[in-house]
């Protein structure tokens, strides 16, 4: 069994770690690599360092979010431009929110609800492909509902929740096996 102390010594090494890879204008890492940094404002505000994550939020701010409140800017995406499209926004949409960066929350919420089926709840994948050739999956509407809680979309997190269920109702043996997605036009 691990122990508390193991695990804030496991926190405090991962902390330092993310904290070596800080670039001085508050980016982190090789930023034309693409998105992958984008749990990591939510991370360091959890640890206790909202100092170092606001200042990778800044940097989000000026670099990678745009006037339609997506995050893909300067830089791009790299591959996270074309799966799980809401997933990474969804997770900075929570840390901003957690840190009171409203501007980023909430036209960050705006843009991500964009992506949402009104009727079933969930939300797609994928920014640019036809709605009628993409899945709703509990894995991106969860996240996705999630940041809509934390910004008070209640509308939009209650109608990802009833779709979470409906999800669950649809499994024949959740034991045996679990489908995490379908396709709107032809399963719902």
């Amino acid at each position: 069994m691990v122990t508390f102390q193991e695990m804030v010594k496991a926190r405090n090494l991962g902390v330092r770690w993310l904290l070596s890879k800080l670039n001085p204008d508050g980016s982190i890492g090789p930023v034309d690599q693409g998105l992958y940094y984008y749990r990591t404002p939510l991370a360091l505000s959890t640890a206790g360092y909202g100092m170092e994550a606001c200042a990778l939020l800044d940097w989000i701010r000026e670099n990678m979010f745009t006037k339609e409140g997506d995050f893909d800017g300067k830089y791009g995406r790299g591959g996270y431009g074309e799966n799980f499209y809401t997933y990474p926004n969804a997770n900075l949409v929570i840390a901003s929110q957690k840190l009171n960066q409203y501007d980023l929350a909430y036209r960050g919420v705006d843009f991500l609800c964009r992506m949402r089926d009104k009727e079933a709840g969930g939300f797609y994948n994928f920014k640019d492909k036809p709605r009628e050739r993409q899945r709703l999956d509990i894995w991106t509407s969860s996240q996705a509902g999630l940041a809509c809680l934390a910004v008070g979309r209640m509308k939009e997190a209650e109608e990802t929740g009833m779709f979470l269920a409906r999800m669950m109702d649809l499994q024949p043996d959740p034991e045996k096996s679990f489908t995490t997605s379908i396709s709107r036009v032809r399963d719902y």
